[in-house]
Parts: structure tokens; C-alpha cells; sequence
């Protein structure tokens, strides 16, 4: 069998209320190449599972499901069902967002066999919630961007690239060496972080000033939103960056800076100690924040980083 130029990657777990806008918003893409469609159910107990066998039955010449025995958590669910991929290319996806435009795929593929330097393309994403409604401006957290390159420069900074329903990235296995390959599954460095850091020291990312999904956030149930929404991220943050760097050491041979990252975080705490202390004194609400960044670098340290 030809292998596919695309592989669409698709995770889902208890999904039943969006999956098919999922699936149907892949299945409506015109495109002039061949792709398989792969989907990775970790051990959903709703209908989830039923509506996958449902469209596998019916599209059968596309669509492979692949029933997780164990439920893997996400990042493993997306990093073994990445090891399946057969395609040149990888458009990822979740089971509660879904694409927008029927010809996302293909203008995405079409910049990726014109640009070989290019490791991936990406764009602006619709935030929604649980009803499809737009989110107001202060529950979105993939505000708007102009077209921009993210390379090496923005990985090493370890910015964001986006968000991964907008992401078409060429098929890094075929890339990375087999010692970089596991450090890649060994770090647990968060899924969405590790890949646009990846895709970034590879080559660059393209980045569409168009939208072309919609990106859901679902603040009730098990979903990442509903579990992290209204908590203080700094502890989780500074794992990010931490894992970040050891990643970037281990698989790139580069060293990274934190520094200003936690003069951030610093002045970030800061204004939240402001908040919860009603304006207190400023120079105590300082020394009571960086002491808190100190001990909890340390801890970091401690727990991420070895000698």
C-alpha cells in the first residue's frame, strides 16, 4: 500500500457530546493527496467508543481505531498513536475541538511541500465553549497573532507556538535520531510544550494568520480546563520550565536561561500577593514573593534537575 502523505492524529477519551463534529470536520476536507485517519480512544466508559465504531464501520478505508486496553493519560495516548503515523505529515487534533475550514489541510500541506525548511504550519484558533459559543476576551488563552515564523530562537525562549488543533507538522521520527526519539517519549515535559519546542530547534513553524478551527474549552467534567481553571499555575509553570530545559539539554545539546522566566514569575506572584493581601505593603509583598520563588526553584531543582 502507497504510504499516505498525511496522517491525521486523532485522541479522544469521553468525548461522546463532540466527537462527531470532530470526525465529520476531518472527513470534510478537499483535498488532492491520500490520508489515513487514526484515532487513539483511551478507554473512554461513555459512547464515545460506540460512535468511533460507528464511523470506522462506514469509513473503513480511512478511519482506524485504536482502542486503548489501559487509559494512558493524554501525552502517552498521543505519543504512541504519533508512532503509528505513516504519513510524510501529521495534522493532530482532539476529540472536543474540530476543524473549520473545509480546505485547512490542504493549504497547510501545500506550504509544507514548498518549504523544506519549514517543519510545520499552524494557526489563529476560535476559542468556544462547551456549547460552541465564542468565548469572551478574558477566557481566551489563544488570543489572536499576526503570521510569524517560531523557530529555534522562540523554543529556546520556550514560547508557545499555539494550539494543536491548528498544527501540521512533518513526521519527526523520520527526523530525529532513535537516542533523541526516546528521550522525546522518556521527558514529561507537558505533550503540547515538548512538540512546538521540538518542531522549533528542528527547522520553524509557519504560522497562518488565518482561523481554521476552533479550539473548545469545557469547564466542567475531566477536561484539563475544568481541572486547572481558577488555580495559581506557578508551581506548574516552573515544572514546565524546568522539564523544558532538561529536554532541550538532553535531546539538543543547548542550554537555556531561566532567568528571565523567573523574573516573571516573580513579578507575576507579586501582583497575585498584592491581590490576596488587599495592596498590602508593596516591599513586603516583594521580599514575600521572591522568597516563595526561591524555595520553590529550589524544589524544582531538586526534583527535575540532575547533576
Amino acid at each position: 500500500m502507497k504510504r499516505p502523505l498525511v496522517s491525521v492524529a486523532l485522541i479522544t477519551y469521553n468525548q461522546e457530546k463532540y466527537i462527531e463534529i470532530a470526525i465529520k470536520s476531518v472527513l470534510m476536507q478537499k483535498v488532492n493527496f491520500n490520508y489515513e485517519f487514526l484515532i487513539a480512544d483511551d478507554e473512554s466508559d461513555d459512547g464515545t467508543s460506540q460512535i468511533l465504531d460507528q464511523y470506522q464501520s462506514r469509513y473503513s478505508d480511512v478511519i482506524t481505531v485504536i482502542h486503548r486496553q489501559h487509559n494512558l493519560g493524554m501525552n502517552r495516548n498521543a505519543n504512541e498513536l504519533f508512532g503509528r503515523c505513516k504519513g510524510k505529515y501529521i495534522a493532530y487534533l482532539e476529540g472536543d475541538d474540530f476543524w473549520k475550514d473545509d480546505l485547512k489541510l490542504q493549504k497547510q500541506v501545500e506550504y509544507l511541500e514548498t518549504h523544506s525548511g519549514a517543519m510545520a504550519t499552524a494557526h489563529n484558533v476560535l476559542c468556544i465553549d462547551e456549547n460552541g459559543n465564542k468565548l469572551p476576551k478574558e477566557l481566551v488563552d489563544f488570543p489572536y497573532r499576526k503570521q510569524h515564523k517560531y523557530g529555534k530562537k522562540e523554543a529556546m525562549n520556550l514560547e508557545e507556538f499555539g494550539h494543536m488543533s491548528s498544527l501540521v507538522f512533518r513526521n519527526f521520527r523520520d527526523i530525529l535520531t532513535s537516542k533523541q526519539w526516546k528521550i522525546y517519549n522518556q521527558s514529561s515535559l507537558n505533550g503540547d510544550f515538548k512538540l512546538g519546542i521540538t518542531l522549533g530547534m528542528l527547522g520553524y513553524i509557519y504560522f497562518f494568520e488565518e482561523t481554521w478551527s476552533c479550539r473548545r474549552r469545557v469547564f466542567s467534567g475531566t477536561s484539563w480546563t475544568a481541572m486547572t481553571y481558577g488555580t495559581d499555575p506557578t508551581h506548574r509553570i516552573c515544572a514546565n520550565y524546568f522539564k523544558a530545559r532538561q529536554y532541550i539539554q538532553l535531546a539538543f545539546h543547548e542550554n537555556v536561561d531561566l532567568s528571565s522566566h523567573f523574573s516573571y514569575l516573580l513579578r507575576r506572584k507579586a501582583v497575585m500577593t498584592v491581590r490576596d493581601f488587599s495592596l498590602q505593603n508593596i516591599y513586603g509583598v516583594e521580599i514575600l514573593a521572591g522568597s516563595y520563588l526561591r524555595a520553590l526553584e529550589q524544589k524544582m531543582k531538586d526534583k527535575y534537575v540532575k547533576d
